[in-house]
Formats: structure tokens, sequence, C-alpha cells
């Protein structure tokens, strides 16, 4: 299996920085609670709404990344799948297009006459079609690696952008503890976890948008009939193939050579 080192690379740095910031985030909570803890109560309300907004947000961050790990792709998948394509079905149609060539087989110095003729049509039409079929998968194996790549650009930004998220929520640790610090502490870490997810939004819909422009490639190559008319692999005309008798007076009439 082909492994894209960057991409599995971003999502080890990005599992690793999740329980950075559930540390980093635990401490917060620690340091807003001393501070509550030592607050007349009649100044606990601004704590307590600066703390209920960034939990808020903060529990969204979290939730966010998990649904990103949950459908988190794989690009090594892709370029394998990819590959396999092209290896298992590309190379071998070539190859029996390599084969299936009228003038290397048998029996085009066997026979002529219509039904030959049209055999050798039908062997001409069929070459053309298993070379589509090495067209299509090269396609396919381009694209592939095409969405491969854009899914590690995207999780490679997604890593970079957590990275420094988290390295702000840790500098907010200190001045959470502190009372004359904590509000302040809390609507920068808010701040930092809005940035992050507007960041994350952006990733995601430049990913989004690679995406459909590559399912339209995909499409367009799909409804290419090319080769094989109406979807179909091409076939000979059996009726004229089929009756090849020797002489009977009609139109298909062939003489061995």
């Amino acid at each position: 299996m082909s492994v894209d080192t960057a991409f599995e690379e971003a999502l080890t740095k990005v599992s690793e920085l999740v329980e950075k910031l559930r540390g980093a985030w635990d401490e917060i909570v620690s340091g807003v609670n001393h501070v509550l803890g030592i607050l007349p109560g009649f100044l606990e309300g601004p704590v307590k709404s600066a703390f209920d907004k960034c939990a808020n947000k903060v529990s969204e961050v979290f939730s966010e990344i998990q649904k990103l790990f949950t459908e988190r792709g794989s690009a090594s998948a892709l370029r394998t799948a990819g590959d396999s394509w092209n290896e298992q079905i590309g190379h071998r149609a070539s190859t029996q297009a390599g084969l299936l060539v009228k003038e290397q087989l048998e029996t085009d110095n066997e026979w002529t006459g219509d039904a030959a003729d049209r055999y050798g049509e039908a062997v001409t039409a069929q070459n053309k079609a298993l070379a589509q079929i090495k067209t299509i998968t090269e396609t396919l194996q381009t694209t592939l690696n095409e969405i491969a790549s854009a899914l590690k650009v995207f999780w490679v930004g997604i890593a970079i952008a957590f990275g420094t998220y988290v390295a702000l929520m840790i500098g907010c640790i200190v001045g959470a503890a502190t009372v004359v610090a904590t509000v302040p502490s809390l609507l920068a870490a808010l701040g930092f976890s809005v940035a992050f997810l507007a960041s994350v939004a952006t990733l995601s819909n430049n990913f989004a948008n690679t995406l459909d422009e590559k399912k339209a490639k995909l499409d367009q190559q799909a409804t290419m009939d090319g080769q094989f008319a109406n979807g179909q692999w091409p076939s000979a005309v059996t009726d004229k193939m089929a009756d090849a008798s020797v002489k009977d007076g009609d139109k298909s009439d062939w003489t061995p050579k």
C-alpha cells in the first residue's frame, strides 16, 4: 500500500495536539475555579459569563476535531486504489490491446469475404476499446492522486492551524488563574477558538471545492462513450459473421485463402 508520509504525520500531530489542548483547557478551568473561589460573590458574574462563552466555543472545537477524525479519509488508500486500477485493469487491457490486432491473428490469413471483413472490423473496434480502457484508468489514477494530494494539503493545514491555536490556549493558562486577568484571558481564548474554527471552515471549503472539481472530471470521463457506443462493449455484426456460407449466393460468401 502506498504511504503518504506527510498526511500520516499531520494526523499524528493533530492527535497529539488534542491531548495538549485537553490538558491546557483543564488548567484554564482549574485557574478560573481558583479565581471564583476567592472573588466576592458580586464579582463572579462577569467571570462566569466569560467562562461559559469560552467553554461553549472550546467544546465546539473538540467536536469539530472529533468530526474531522471520524471522516478523515486516507490519502494512502486513494493512491493505492489509483495504482491498482491502472495496474490491474489498465495495464492488462493495454496488454490485450497489443495482442488483439487483426494482422496478428491466425484467422487473418485464413479467409476472405464479407464475414471476414466484419470479423476484422470487430477486432479493430475492440482493440480501440481496450486502448480506451487504459486511458480511462490513467485518468482515474491521476484524479485519485490529485484528491489524495488535496487531502494531504487539508490535513497539513489543519495541523498548522491547530498547533497555533493550542499554543495560544496554553498561553492563557497563567492569566486565567489571576484575578485581574481571568476575564481578558477567557475572552482571548474565546477569540482564538473562533479564529481556529474559521480556519477549519476555510480549509474545508477549499477541499470541498477541489472534490467537486475532481468529481466533475470523473463524471465527464464516465459519460464519454468514445469506443463504447451507448456505454456498451463494441460488438461484431453477428448476423454477417454467422452467415458465412462458402457459396450460397448472398453478400456474405467467403473464400478460404
